[in-house]
């Protein structure tokens, strides 16, 4: 249960983060072609139940 409500859930909140920095990344950047990563990893509480 931590693992899917705490790691997971917090593992899926900085993939926003990371994916938000890459989109913002100039089109010539090697990065800016990376497809984005998984965010949606964990669970909320109430799903864990």
């Amino acid at each position: 249960m931590y693992d899917a409500t705490g790691v997971r859930l917090q593992a899926g909140r900085q993939a926003e983060v990371l994916n938000q920095i890459v989109y913002e990344l100039p089109a010539e950047h090697p990065l800016a072609e990376r497809r984005p990563l998984r965010e949606l990893l964990g669970h909320t509480p109430p799903q864990v139940r």
